[in-house]
């Protein structure tokens, strides 16, 4: 038989609370671990998302740009060389002139219009998909 001490716990309790002890601290650590994951994920998101092109804001410097250039034309035919220079500007921009959406509306110039313009590379058109059901909604 052993003897213990005065005051301690049996050494097969103590093991027992340990391994317990130990269980919860791993959950902890997961649920932590797990948290900081969707907090990094979120900050990068919010980051790129004002990184990311403004449309609007790209069609309105090609506008001036071509104002500068072709003050005599009018950009309502897409044949000009008015209209051709912001579709270039536009183009050297990362985008595509596409009159197919639905808000691209043939009412106005088309050249003229942000939403006459597709992102042509694959990330950006994601964002722009997701834009425009925000906006639809």
């Amino acid at each position: 038989m052993v003897v213990q001490p005065q005051g301690t716990m049996p050494l097969h309790r103590l093991e027992r609370r340990s391994v317990a002890h130990g269980d919860a601290m791993r959950g902890r650590n997961r649920e932590a671990s797990g948290q900081m994951k969707r907090t990094v994920v979120l900050l990068v998101a919010i980051t790129l998302g004002g990184c990311l092109p403004d449309r609007a804001k790209d069609v309105a410097a090609c506008r001036l740009e071509a104002d500068r250039f072709y003050q005599v034309y009018q950009d309502v035919d897409v044949g000009n060389p008015r209209s051709q220079y912001i579709i270039a500007c536009m183009a050297a921009k990362g985008y595509d002139f596409d009159v197919s959406p639905a808000d691209c509306d043939s009412r106005h110039a088309l050249p003229a219009q942000s939403a006459c313009y597709t992102p042509n590379g694959w990330l950006a058109w994601l964002i722009d998909q997701f834009r425009r059901a925000l906006k639809s909604n």
